[in-house]
């Protein structure tokens, strides 16, 4: 009778934490509709090239780039959903405000729908897949990404897709012990395409994903041969792409048309990867001021707005050391970056013991350990090798997290998945109120209220 009164009194709480993780979920959701209508798209990244991209299609013509408009496309499509009365009086600035906050809400939809599914295929338990969600919906790169019209957006909503096809397809070949084609195996092919063909940094997903598919697996001559099989289609795809686009449009997908500028002429020195000035990050980590240093950017733009396209875009013009609380805002969200990297780290080190003392028999382990780090080493590697050809000294601008989007909501997978290794209840406690921590803050710094 105890024991049941027990039991019952832990699933009331294990039902407590899943609906207020469900609350969080829908307040991110809001987050993002209340940013949308609040953000200025003429100050986002780059306006000159995707706002000028966007009204041409709008006049029917294909913009002129190093790759296809299917970003710009899935925006401009989200206009039928406004109603006539509505767009009659607007100006085509005000109509394109709307589209691009419908189509952004839309890919953070199937961002979140794709997590869930996947969640699923890596053994999550509810609460897990829901703390998944709550934690990614609360990142602070997402929301200001979200804010903007980017082809990372396009990137970041189709990862967990080119993950989810992929794995269905495979675990099916497994099964059958040979190489065949069904309809996962044809969607995951067009995704893993679309991925890298919208934007060359898509290659970490794709990339990352067939070495999921061989953890996934027992090692076998027939499995492996499936890989490779599939690889080499997805490689002759995509070259087919390549060379449609160039001979529709006489852009090649490597070269940025819109990168002309001698300033951005230059590379990166090794410092630049290797330095951390731990002061300036504590103490000045806005704009240009970590020019010197490729981790100490991304670590203070994190849960911060170092690039200030973020909370801090509305005061664009004003310095925010000339303004204490932007300042304030900059420096905690810094802190809270390297403790959680920290964490993160020190929380992929107990896993990968224990996968490596338990004989690599836990497969899961490692799949959340690859599926966590992959995006983003090879999206280093990818703003590493970009900062060799197109690199600003002054600026060093290459380094934003918004190029590597995709790479965030996996990061988070490592902390979501060894929730299960905690068996003390305060240290539960403990860990859940960390977690917690991190999505308010998360939704804070994401929204404009200061």
């Amino acid at each position: 009778m105890v024991n049941n009164q027990t039991r019952s009194l832990e699933l009331r709480k294990a039902d407590a934490v899943g609906v207020f993780l469900l609350i969080l979920i829908f307040v991110a959701v809001l987050v993002r509709i209340s940013n949308s209508v609040r953000y200025d798209l003429n100050f986002q990244h780059d306006p000159n090239v995707h706002l000028a991209g966007i009204y041409s299609l709008m006049s029917g013509q294909i913009p002129v780039n190093y790759a296809p408009p299917i970003y710009q496309a899935w925006y401009l499509a989200h206009k039928v959903f406004i109603p006539s009365y509505w767009s009659a009086p607007m100006t085509p600035d005000q109509q394109m405000k709307v589209f691009v906050g419908l189509g952004n809400l839309s890919f953070f939809l199937v961002l979140l729908s794709g997590i869930f599914f996947l969640g699923k295929i890596l053994g999550l338990s509810k609460r897990q897949t829901l703390l998944w969600l709550a934690l990614v919906g609360a990142m602070v790169p997402l929301h200001r990404s979200l804010n903007m019209m980017r082809p990372e957006n396009f990137q970041l909503a189709l990862s967990p897709w080119v993950f989810l096809t992929g794995i269905n397809w495979f675990r099916e070949a497994e099964k059958r012990g040979v190489f065949f084609v069904n309809f996962q195996f044809v969607v995951f092919q067009i995704f893993c395409v679309l991925e890298v063909f919208q934007k060359v940094g898509g290659a970490a997903v794709v990339i990352t994903a067939y070495l999921s598919l061989l953890v996934f697996t027992k090692i076998k001559e027939k499995n492996f041969q499936s890989v490779m099989i599939s690889t080499f289609i997805t490689v002759l795809l995509f070259v087919a792409t390549v060379a449609g686009w160039y001979k529709i449009t006489g852009n090649f997908i490597l070269e940025d048309v819109a990168a002309k500028d001698p300033n951005y002429d230059h590379s990166a020195p090794l410092s630049f990867f290797v330095s951390f000035p731990m002061t300036k990050f504590l103490v000045t980590p806005y704009r240009d001021e970590l020019k010197t240093s490729m981790a100490a950017i991304l670590l203070s733009d994190f849960y911060g707005d170092y690039w200030r396209y973020g909370y801090n875009h509305y005061k664009f013009t004003l310095p925010p050391v000339e303004d204490p609380k932007m300042l304030f805002r900059q420096q905690l969200g810094g802190i809270v970056s390297l403790v959680s990297f920290i964490f993160l780290v020190t929380v992929s080190i107990f896993a990968a013991k224990k996968a490596i003392t338990s004989k690599f028999e836990k497969r899961e382990i490692l799949s959340v350990l690859i599926l966590g780090w992959f995006p983003l080493l090879f999206g280093l590697i990818y703003l590493g090798l970009s900062s060799q050809v197109q690199f600003h000294p002054g600026k060093a601008n290459i380094v934003k997290w918004e190029y590597i989007l995709f790479a965030i909501p996996f990061l988070i997978l490592p902390i979501v998945h060894f929730s299960s290794q905690l068996k003390d209840k305060w240290l539960g406690m403990v860990y859940y109120s960390y977690c917690f921590f991190l999505i308010v803050f998360g939704f804070v710094q994401s929204l404009y209220l200061l």
